[in-house]
């Protein structure tokens, strides 16, 4: 069930770009307003996605998971009826709280359910469902959109009710067990909502000033909300969990900075493999799933090595590829053959495979059974940090080098400002290789060592398995 909720939110993910240009044209609404069909989502996702977590925590796994699922679909249903933009934007940030849902007790629920000594390969396998849904989202989301753009959310609704029934039959068990002590921090709840929302949004739109200002505005509610739970009995998110755990800081920041580097990477090879090389949408799609095919080929296996080797190890040398593969993009010109475009794409695509997974592991292995939703929805948080950076990193060096001209009236400006882009983005990927080699030892660190909040899970619960069935 884990595994096929990944690869829904994926699809949808990446078949609904395709649905855009078709959903402008019915709804006859300008492009900024269409932008806020993928933005709205990713805001709610981000507003949503920690409290979730800690729910989880507090009142078990099970329900948000399940919940999430029944939401996501029903919410998809929704959004195929919508008869305006306004009904469908709605539906859309619903969905958003949906799948803050599902991040935030997926892995916790994968984490539980397998014993350290096997956590990873299960992790990996999740991973590769996630991929494969990006690979075959612009393939089905292309097929779909030529009878009806509505038909991508009515497939999605669908195997979403698949997974559904198939939860309500087989997960069993509440992962972790009701902290019916705790009371839960709505106060923490709403200010960190607002700070992350306001954060990615400005993120998202930096080429306007006052969207910078509104980044700024959350990094300063941020701040309010960690000093604020530091003092809290029972707070939203334990601070101790990044201050004293080495290895769950580092491997968030290791996550943060991996997608900061490679999230836009798609868009800018899109661009690149039309504007500059001249391929039609559709054979740049087909070259662009080079990528996602060979991480959802290698994720399952460096899921399986990190269950062995110590994960920051297979993380590293993955980012170190991601790295690589961006210099050799930062060359790149109009004479580059295809060839190679490709095989540089397989080489991120290895580089994702190999650190996506054992990252994964890092985080849920360094951390308490009973912070498995809270650790999963700080990773998904830092996934979506990154990804608001990468793009607003783009949209500066766009402004650099293009001003306020289109990208197919100036190929030569555009062709500059890839390479620039891609530059820094793998001098980034360095940077993320010593975090993510500082995160240290996973699989030998012991429990006596350890202070409370940095015991790592398999310390404390190794051979231990749970009732739940995935």
């Amino acid at each position: 069930m884990c595994v096929l909720t990944s690869f829904l939110a994926a699809f949808m993910a990446s078949a609904l770009n395709l649905a855009l240009p078709s959903i402008e044209k019915e709804f006859q609404i300008p492009a900024t307003l269409l932008t806020w069909i993928v933005t709205g989502f990713i805001l709610s996702t981000a507003a949503f996605i920690l409290p979730f977590g800690r729910w989880g925590d507090m009142r078990g796994l099970k329900p948000v998971f399940v919940w999430g699922t029944a939401l996501y679909s029903i919410s998809a249903i929704f959004c195929a009826l919508a008869s305006n933009f306004w009904f469908l934007m709605a539906g859309r940030l619903v969905q958003g709280a949906g799948a803050a849902m599902i991040f935030a007790s997926n892995n916790a629920l994968l984490s539980a359910a397998f014993p350290p000594g096997k956590r990873g390969a299960a992790l990996g396998i999740n991973t590769a469902s996630i991929y494969l849904g990006l690979s075959l989202g612009p393939v089905l989301g292309g097929f779909f959109t030529q009878f009806d753009w509505r038909t991508i959310f009515f497939f999605v609704a669908f195997v979403g009710t698949v997974s559904l029934i198939l939860e309500l039959i087989w997960l069993k068990g509440s992962i972790p067990g009701p902290l019916v002590e705790e009371k839960f921090d709505a106060g923490g709840s709403l200010l960190y909502g607002i700070s992350i929302v306001l954060l990615v949004l400005g993120l998202s739109n930096a080429r306007d000033w006052r969207y910078l200002l509104l980044a700024c505005g959350g990094v300063i509610l941020l701040l309010l909300f960690l000093l604020g739970e530091s003092r809290m009995r029972w707070p939203l998110l334990d601070v101790k969990l990044l201050s004293r755990n080495i290895a769950f800081a580092f491997s968030n920041l290791a996550a943060l900075i991996n997608y900061a580097a490679t999230n836009s990477t798609a868009g800018l090879l899109s661009l690149y493999l039309q504007v500059v090389k001249g391929f039609s949408p559709q054979i740049s799609g087909l070259i662009m799933v080079s990528q996602p095919l060979i991480q959802a080929l290698f994720s399952p296996i460096s899921g399986r090595l990190s269950d062995r080797l110590e994960p920051r190890l297979i993380a590293s040398l993955g980012m170190g590829l991601s790295g690589l593969s961006l210099l050799v993009f930062s060359f790149m010109g109009k004479e580059t053959p295809l060839w190679l475009v490709i095989l540089n794409l397989s080489l991120m695509g290895l580089g994702f495979g190999l650190f996506a997974a054992p990252n994964t592991n890092a985080v849920m292995n360094s951390i308490r059974k009973e912070n498995y939703g809270i650790a999963s929805s700080v990773l998904g948080t830092s996934r979506l940090l990154g990804q608001s950076f990468s793009l607003m990193t783009v949209t500066f060096i766009f402004s650099l080098f293009l001003g306020s001209a289109q990208v197919s009236e100036n190929p030569g400006a555009f062709l500059s400002s890839f390479k620039t882009a891609f530059a820094f983005f793998a001098g980034l990927s360095v940077v993320g290789v010593f975090a993510s080699l500082a995160r240290g030892s996973i699989h030998s660190r012991s429990n006596s060592s350890a202070p409370l909040s940095q015991k790592p899970d398999h310390a404390q619960n190794e051979g231990e398995e749970e009732s739940i069935q995935n």
